[in-house]
């Protein structure tokens, strides 16, 4: 007697001679009344299921490992940052600070960038249709977490737009057909010195430069007329905002004969992105 496999059939029994159950229909192969023989061949699905995951999992885990080695192998041949910095130039060394703040902060490479910056100040002396360019390099050196270079780097970029600026306000006045004001060095360096107190302790700033004028000029502190223009973005943003600012001040020194005497001086706070300017004026 065959029998009828429960898990595909009805589990009856039935004479052998019949190949389907008469009573659920289920198709018995022949030869194989065994009961494990019937599961084994319609288990074969299963079976092939089981043996393609492997394969996959197999594919899957070969492919890995070829991204692997080959992100190794990549990885290899970018050169190091020590080399990378030997071999760019100025403004490469710019991106370099800008990507690797921390590294950079190496002594090994402190000299390196300061002749970067040195070569910048040179570029900028030498061409003035790469202004833009160079500022964007110098704020770009000013990133890295070198505090030697990071002092020079905004040093270096509060001077180039301390000139520019005053270098504008000297075209506006030659425009409007003013006379064009004398940079002093008296003046340049009470500026500075303005600049540094602001920088030091911005709170007691308006207590302390009074006080400040008052020792670098002496006499002439009384005739000083000061003009501060902070967080800007730069030299055309300082005279945007003295534009805006003006109609509360009783001077214009873009347009005032009364003044012709003049020192500039700015810093740049590498975190902010921005300048701060000071301007005063003696007649």
């Amino acid at each position: 007697m065959k029998g009828c496999v429960e898990e595909k059939g009805c589990g009856s029994e039935f004479p052998d001679e019949m190949p389907v159950c008469p009573y659920c229909q289920t198709h018995i192969l022949e030869h194989t009344p065994d009961v494990h023989t019937y599961d084994a061949y319609y288990c074969a699905d299963t079976v092939s299921l089981r043996k393609n995951h492997w394969i996959d999992f197999w594919i899957g885990l070969l492919f890995v490992i070829a991204l692997t080695v080959l992100a190794i192998f990549f990885q290899l041949q970018k050169p190091s940052l020590s080399t990378q910095i030997r071999r760019a130039d100025a403004a490469e060394l710019a991106e370099i600070c800008t990507e690797y703040p921390a590294e950079t902060a190496d002594d090994t490479y402190t000299q390196t960038l300061l002749n970067a910056i040195a070569d910048l100040q040179q570029t900028y002396l030498l061409h003035n249709d790469q202004e833009s360019e160079v500022l964007a390099n110098l704020q770009k050196l000013a990133a890295t977490e070198n505090v030697l270079v990071r002092e020079q780097a905004c040093d270096a970029a509060a001077e180039m737009e301390s000139n520019r600026l005053l270098q504008e306000m000297n075209r506006v006045r030659t425009q409007r057909q003013k006379r064009m004001l004398t940079e002093t060095d008296i003046l340049t360096e009470t500026a500075k010195l303005l600049a540094d107190t602001y920088q030091e302790s911005p709170d007691t700033y308006e207590a302390e430069a009074p006080k400040a004028v008052k020792e670098s000029l002496g006499e002439q502190a009384e005739q000083v007329y000061q003009v501060m223009l902070v967080n800007c973005n730069s030299y055309t943003d300082a005279i945007a905002q003295y534009n805006e600012e003006r109609k509360d001040v009783t001077v214009n020194f873009l347009t005032t004969q009364d003044y012709t005497q003049v020192g500039v001086s700015s810093i740049y706070d590498p975190v902010g992105k921005q300048f701060s300017f000071i301007v005063l004026l003696l007649p």
